[in-house]
């Protein structure tokens, strides 16, 4: 995609790359990636929001402290993308977290519990840079009771319904 002149293209491959490292790097502890290095994916003043805490954080600042605070939260913590699907200014990323609650998440206290929960990212670059410039980040509040989908409740029954025809 080339944009306002700019002598510079950034594809469907730069974005799911982009993706895929976002995710390496997220998963990755504080001491072995430097805040410099974690926020060159990132625009100065990108916009991060936080759907599941109604947060909206922003520019590098917003973002580091974001990590400092997850990562120090939760350990060990890691993220598996599961499916890039690129658009026309970005992707979106589907994937999971593993971790465990282990510190205070500021008035949170910690449960201690291992968790698995879904996550889906919507990643939006600037078309004349190739940053990520939003990040629109779902997944459930209730991060550290999550468990993979396997061990979901299963509701296959008709019990109780009302106005759907019998079976």
């Amino acid at each position: 995609m080339k944009s306002n002149g700019s002598a510079r293209s950034f594809n469907q491959d730069h974005f799911i790359l982009t993706a895929h490292r976002m995710a390496k790097e997220w998963s990755t502890p504080l001491s072995d990636l430097s805040h410099a290095d974690f926020l060159k994916i990132y625009s100065k003043d990108v916009d991060w929001f936080d759907h599941a805490f109604l947060i909206h954080r922003k520019g590098h600042v917003g973002v580091e402290m974001l990590r400092e605070r997850w990562l120090t939260t939760n350990q060990p913590y890691s993220v598996t993308v599961t499916d890039v699907h690129p658009t026309t200014n970005g992707a979106i990323m589907e994937g999971f977290a593993e971790g465990v609650f282990a510190k205070a998440l500021y008035s949170i206290q910690p449960t201690g519990k291992a968790f698995t929960y879904a996550l889906m990212i919507r990643l939006q670059f600037d078309e004349r840079t190739g940053l990520i410039q939003r990040v629109d980040e779902y997944y459930t509040r209730n991060w550290d009771s999550s468990v993979p989908t396997a061990r979901y409740k299963v509701d296959d029954s008709r019990a109780n319904a009302e106005g759907l025809p019998s079976s």
